[in-house]
């Protein structure tokens, strides 16, 4: 048998209660123009997790025993963040110049 590769489909209110949990962990806010992204990341960890609902997924990452998976969550939507966002301690020295 093959793997299932359909996507689970993401209501508004789902997508509302995942970004605003996102806000409240990490500050980071997905507007329309990055739902894309955001959408994309969540179908991945829902896929991970072997979840068939988003609402299950964030009732997992709300919960004391989804910490973990949270952590992940997060780790996948800030590891692509731009290096204009990095720290001015973390950039090269040379590249910055007074």
């Amino acid at each position: 048998m093959g793997t299932i590769t359909a996507q689970i489909q993401l209501t508004e209110a789902e997508l509302k209660l995942l970004q605003t949990l996102v806000y409240q962990e990490c500050g980071m806010f997905f507007d329309e123009r990055r739902s894309h992204f955001l959408k994309d990341r969540l179908q991945r960890r829902l896929k991970a997790c072997q979840l068939d609902s988003f609402y299950a997924y964030y009732r997992l990452l709300t919960s004391r025993e989804g910490r973990a998976e949270l952590a992940l969550l997060l780790e996948n939507l800030t590891v692509n963040e731009p290096v204009s966002f990095a720290s001015p301690a973390t950039r090269s020295p040379a590249k910055i110049r007074s």
